[in-house]
């Protein structure tokens, strides 16, 4: 697939990178193969982006247009494709992101073929990259908890006063006695012990994986959309295979420790039963074993690949 840049700057939208749009050459019809070819040029860019910023947030539009398969007079209907808001912090979220956007607009297309009956894709004119800056979030001094918060009585939430909350966090979970988290500075020796002393705060999500590889733990963020605590997400979920994960909460730009996750997220279902949460996309099971199924699934990041289980070993299987 040929394509021409024509790249412009556009200074007026407030933290905007770059603004690229990629012309088609020649009589593309084939979307699921434009689509895998647009990711080259995407991965190109989003790197070389990545490299220079802590952060980037970028949308994916394409321009393509349909025709009528029953009334082939009529004038051809142009369409726009386009992804929601996709942020990046780490490279290696990066083939994550990519089929997210060939989903996305996939998906699009056949909503769109679908509610406006008798259509066909007459041609992909056109796809456009935009790019502005995203600062991460850092972590900060204390943050009192707001009370459908601090109720749970499942956050440990240390009164540092400085930007070390990521810190002070971790030693909560880390520390074989832990300290009264209203007196930090019983904490202190312990930052030279787990290593600690020597990150760059605030810490930012960017940052996490050298730290799990540093303490040789896995690290969870979340935090919530409303102040019900019924509209919890994910900020990173680790993907290290560490034998410890270590659950953290991120509230008005201040890290602590999620000492009970099942307290945390109770009130988003009625279920009085223990429940088994997968931390990737928030689902939740009544029974392990469910769990444990769910998750071959979406700890992938190819969901379209078909999953092998193998019988245990010494196992006679017949035909």
């Amino acid at each position: 697939m040929k394509m021409i840049f024509n790249q412009h700057f556009n200074k007026t939208l407030s933290g905007l990178l770059q603004d690229k749009e990629l012309q088609t050459q020649g009589n593309q019809t084939d979307l699921l193969i434009y689509l895998r070819n647009l990711k080259n040029h995407l991965e190109v860019a989003i790197r070389k982006m990545l490299a220079q910023k802590r952060g980037i947030k970028f949308w994916v539009s394409l321009k393509v247009s349909y025709i009528h398969t029953a009334k082939p007079e009529q004038s051809p209907l142009i369409f726009f494709l386009h992804t929601e808001k996709l942020v990046l912090l780490n490279d290696f979220q990066l083939p994550e992101i990519l089929n997210e956007i060939e989903s996305k607009i996939l998906q699009r297309n056949a909503h769109f073929i679908k509610e406006q009956s008798g259509l066909s894709l007459e041609k992909i004119q056109s796809a456009r990259f935009r790019v502005a800056e995203y600062l991460p979030l850092a972590g900060k001094s204390f943050s009192e908890l707001p009370p459908f918060l601090a109720n749970k009585q499942a956050i440990i939430n240390v009164h540092n006063m400085d930007d070390r909350c990521f810190g002070y966090a971790l030693l909560s979970a880390l520390m074989p006695n832990p300290c009264d988290p209203r007196r930090p500075q019983h904490c202190e020796r312990y930052f030279e012990q787990y290593r600690l002393s020597g990150l760059r705060y605030p810490i930012t999500p960017k940052d996490i994986p050298f730290i799990e590889d540093q303490l040789e733990v896995g690290i969870n963020v979340f935090s919530c959309y409303d102040d019900e605590s019924k509209a919890h997400y994910p900020i990173y979920v680790t993907r290290k295979n560490f034998p410890r994960t270590i659950d953290l909460l991120y509230w008005n730009e201040h890290y602590a420790w999620i000492k009970s996750f099942s307290r945390f997220m109770a009130g988003i279902s009625q279920n009085e039963h223990k429940l088994f949460w997968c931390k990737r996309c928030l689902c939740h099971f009544s029974k392990e074993n469910a769990l444990e199924t769910h998750q071959l699934y979406c700890r992938r990041i190819d969901f379209s690949d078909l999953i092998y289980t193998m019988p245990p070993e010494g196992s006679n299987l017949k035909f």
